[in-house]
């Protein structure tokens, strides 16, 4: 018998779930999620997994994925409790943690990603790593807008990114007490 050692593949949960958006296709590998996505193809985003994850096994687990997407889109849910897996370069991984920091229902130029992730020059180079953001929405790529305030486009549609601003500002506004002065 052989001394090799058995390589065990890295095993990666899929499914689909609703969300206040649409459906969305999850990933997830032991370390944490991978995909989330709007797109519409489930060949195509899980092949994009199997790229950035090669020879891994592929697990059909709905029930996973229901409870990501509810944890994903309820706005309880605090910052680090949905463990992220992702890869890419340095410069992505800058751009993608400067995402994290842009506060629920508000949003950021291409510019202030640029700098908060450390170079002010690379703006096209930010709007690239935001479009390369494999789990949207959890990392939010939604609330970037161009300088002069116009909505820019969204992998999952510019009237996506649209309802989501609007869905996470109307949240904001339902927790904000309204003073009204009596005459």
């Amino acid at each position: 018998m052989s001394n090799a050692v058995r390589i065990k593949k890295q095993r990666i949960t899929w499914g689909t779930a609703e969300s206040p958006f649409g459906k969305v296709v999850l990933a997830s590998t032991g370390k944490g999620v991978c995909l989330l996505s709007f797109g519409g193809n489930i060949r195509v985003e899980l092949n994009w997994v199997k790229k950035k994850f090669p020879g891994c096994e592929f697990i059909r687990d709905l029930k996973k994925a229901k409870g990501i997407a509810r944890k994903a889109f309820n706005p309880e849910t605090k910052r680090g409790e949905i463990i992220l897996d992702l890869h890419g370069t340095v410069f992505q991984k800058k751009v993608w943690n400067a995402l994290l920091g842009i506060p629920f229902g508000k949003t950021v130029s291409y510019e202030q990603v640029a700098i908060a992730a450390g170079n002010r020059k690379a703006v096209r180079a930010a709007a690239g790593a935001v479009a390369n953001n494999p789990v949207a929405y959890l990392v939010p790529c939604h609330r970037v807008i161009k300088k002069n305030g116009e909505l820019h486009n969204y992998g999952g549609g510019k009237m996506r990114k649209k309802r989501m601003l609007l869905w996470e500002h109307l949240i904001l506004s339902k927790n904000t007490p309204i003073t009204c002065k009596t005459p």
